[in-house]
Order: structure tokens, then C-alpha cells, then sequence
């Protein structure tokens, strides 16, 4: 993985690189923090951003000898001749980077190199082989908890409509101002009102979405700043469990975007009374979903209290 060749050390630049040597160079960072490295010839180990020897790479500790170094993507074979440990280092240290020197080379004293062993590379402690799945796995483990998560895939909308809000959560919903920076549509404006239509306007503010809001008795909503706010407003009862809150609000959102969408590709002004139809009808066929029978009875009772018919 990791070589000298043409006078250069792997991950270094170069202005004759391709575009597709410059994608693969990209994700050796990742590469290298998702990997462990048993320690053989050091022909494919890098001295400073592999993780083989102490709890971290050595760029991470010593952060301020590497400022010093002119080959930062040497392999650990070229840090070590002639049986001893020769860092390439500009002159003139700080006293901070000399006394990183100076531990750096206390913790290499007891390690050599196998010149005829190659090096052995894996994820985890047992150094499982490296594969998609394995990096998949650790990368997923190294995102922040995403707190919002359970309101999305944990209710009883079907799959389609989950991917919706998670879409929404991201910021990623197709508005009018979404597909103009991506140079799919011309213009930026709500076809419903004519305002700039980013997705919060979509879903909260534009009349349409606020006739509907209104309908069904959630006046605050159009004020608010961002569609997340919606779990925390008071227009449920404290029976309705976190899975109940979300499906019922996914339902609202999901028919909000429908209704925008009749718009723009049928030329259909559907009114609040036809929405607040189609999440009724959305909630009751979800309520067959629901496993708890409190949850599923506090549902039809939300229903029945916005009945149209």
C-alpha cells in the first residue's frame, strides 16, 4: 500500500497525479485510521499515520516533530538504517519538538525490523482482514449518535415515508432551492405562493402547508424554525408514546409534500380538507403496524378527532 517510487513517498502530491489517483489518495486517510498494522519489514507501514506502535500514530502524539519533518509520508523502513532510527528532521528544533524527539526515540529503542516478515494489517485488535464491510462497520461506529434517529425510523410509517424524513432531517428534500443549486430547475420560487421555497418554507410555511396546520389545530407550527420543533410542541397528550408523536407527524409531513407535489407536476390546488383526508387515511393504515395496543388506540382517537367526513 504504501512505496517510494519516481522520488516520492505514497500520499505525496504530485502534478502529473490523475483524477483517479487523487480519489484513491483521498481515502488513505481513512484507510489508515481504520487499520492496525503488526509491525514486520515497515516497507508498507507509514511512520506517521499508521497506528503501529502506542495507542495512537505518531502524528497524533507528537503533532509538533511532524511539523519538522520534510517526508511526513515516509514508510517506516526508510526511518530505519543501518540498525538505527533516523528520522529526516529540518534543523533547528523548538524545544517542544526536541523533547518529542527525544520520546520518539526512547519508545523506537526496543522495536526492530523483520526485514523477510511482511507487514501484517487488519481492523480491530485481532486485526480481522480488511474488507467493505469491516471499514462500513468502523466508520459507522466512529459517527456521533445522531439523536434524532429514533423519530425517524422508529414509527410506523412505511419505509417510503421514513426515507422522506430522513431526508428532510439531512436538509436534503428536493425544494425548488435544493434543485436550483444542483442546476436541475431555473427557478428558486414556490410555485404555491412565489416565495423562496427552501424546504422549511415546503413544510411549514408556505399557505399551503399552513392551511393545513392550522386545519388540524397546530397553529404554532408555521412560526417555527425548523420542522424538528414539531416533537416538542403540546398537542398531544402525555399518552402518546415517542413512536406515536412520530408517526403522526411523519403522516402530516409526508401529505404536506404530496400536496406541494400535486402542485407543481398535476396543477392541483388540493384544499386542507382533502390533505387532512389522505393523513387520516395514511394513520389508520399504519395503526396496523403498531404493536403496542395503546399506541394503536391513541391513534385512531388522534384520527377521530380530525375526521372529515
Amino acid at each position: 500500500m504504501y512505496g517510494d517510487g519516481a522520488g516520492r513517498d505514497l500520499g505525496d502530491t504530485h502534478h502529473l497525479d490523475t483524477a483517479i489517483w487523487t480519489t484513491l489518495r483521498q481515502l488513505i486517510p481513512n484507510f489508515q485510521r481504520c487499520t492496525k498494522v503488526h509491525l514486520g519489514s515497515g516497507q508498507f507501514t507509514s511512520f506517521w499515520f499508521d497506528h503501529w506502535i502506542g495507542p495512537q500514530p505518531l502524528a497524533d502524539l507528537f503533532p509538533a516533530l511532524l511539523s519538522f519533518c520534510p517526508r511526513p509520508n515516509i514508510t517506516v523502513a526508510h526511518a530505519y538504517l543501518q540498525d538505527q532510527w533516523i528520522i529526516p528532521l529540518h534543523p533547528r528544533l523548538t524545544s517542544v519538538a526536541s523533547s518529542q524527539l527525544s520520546a520518539i526515540l526512547l519508545a523506537l529503542a526496543d522495536v526492530p525490523l523483520l526485514p523477510h516478515v511482511p507487514d501484517r494489517r487488519g481492523i480491530g485488535v485481532d486485526l480481522q482482514p480488511f474488507s467493505s464491510w469491516g471499514f462500513y462497520l468502523w466508520h459507522m461506529e466512529q459517527r456521533p449518535i445522531d439523536g434524532f434517529a429514533d423519530c425517524i425510523w422508529s414509527n410506523a410509517a412505511i419505509p417510503r415515508c421514513k426515507h422522506f424524513l430522513w431526508l428532510v432531517h439531512h436538509n436534503r428534500l428536493p425544494s425548488a432551492a435544493l434543485l436550483h443549486h444542483r442546476c436541475i430547475v431555473e427557478s428558486t420560487l414556490c410555485q404555491y405562493c412565489g416565495a423562496y421555497e427552501d424546504q422549511d418554507h415546503l413544510l411549514l410555511r408556505c399557505p399551503l402547508a399552513r392551511g393545513l396546520l392550522n386545519y388540524i389545530g397546530w397553529n404554532i407550527a408555521p412560526h417555527l424554525t425548523s420542522f424538528r420543533e414539531l416533537w416538542d410542541l403540546p398537542y398531544f397528550s402525555d399518552e402518546a408514546s415517542p413512536r406515536t408523536r412520530s408517526t403522526i407527524i411523519t403522516a402530516v409531513l409526508w401529505n404536506v409534500w404530496k400536496a406541494r407535489n400535486s402542485v407543481v407536476f398535476s396543477s392541483l390546488f388540493p384544499t386542507a380538507d382533502d390533505t387532512g383526508l389522505a393523513i387520516l387515511q395514511d394513520l389508520r393504515l399504519w395503526s396496523i403496524r403498531m404493536r403496542s395496543p395503546s399506541d394503536k388506540a391513541y391513534l385512531h382517537e388522534w384520527c377521530s378527532a380530525f375526521d372529515v367526513n
